[in-house]
């Protein structure tokens, strides 16, 4: 008797019958054919990492109490990249220290994209206007932003952005990153 490997038992002639059909595929009168066609293994292109890619800010567009900035990532690297995904994105003060929270999300549909050297993407960051929500808002001296699916940061300096703490009126923002036109 054999066992398997759930505690079943398995009869000597099941095990046997199972291994003279093996033993008869393996016999058959006719050889193999082929048919000349090859298998052509693509490697899938590697994350667009922080290392590879910089960042900028840029179009502040005011309307309605919000300021909107594009974000932009671009691929420094020698090889093409894919990405995909909200960047990550804080204001932060001279220290390197957080201000506030970091932007939500905004729901929006995410696709994949390949970035050739040179090439760019870009995501879209809404701030509630400071002023429209408190009398003393603390000032930014960079933007944080982590790419997608990075641990690794990029820094960009920014002049007058400023976070109101503690005021759940403002706002903070971001859409997932779409490729530059």
């Amino acid at each position: 008797m054999v066992k398997s490997n759930r505690g079943r038992v398995v009869g000597f002639l099941g095990a046997c019958t199972a291994s003279i059909l093996l033993a008869a595929c393996g016999t058959s009168a006719s050889s193999p054919t082929t048919t000349g066609a090859t298998t052509t293994v693509v490697p899938a292109l590697a994350t667009c990492t922080t290392a590879v890619l910089s960042a900028s800010l840029a179009n502040d567009q005011g309307a309605a109490g919000t300021f909107s900035y594009v974000l932009t990532l671009t691929n420094r690297g020698a090889t093409t990249c894919r990405t995909e995904g909200y960047p990550g994105v804080s204001l932060i003060n001279a220290m390197g220290h957080l201000i506030g929270i970091p932007a939500t999300r905004v729901p929006k549909r995410i696709s994949s994209i390949t970035l050739a050297p040179s090439q760019r993407a870009h995501a879209t960051i809404f701030i509630t206007d400071s002023g429209a929500v408190c009398d003393h808002a603390t000032v930014a001296n960079a933007l944080r932003v982590y790419p997608p699916d990075q641990t690794t940061s990029l820094v960009i300096p920014v002049a007058y952005m400023d976070y109101c703490v503690g005021y759940t009126a403002q706002s903070f923002s971001v859409t997932p990153l779409s490729p530059s036109s």
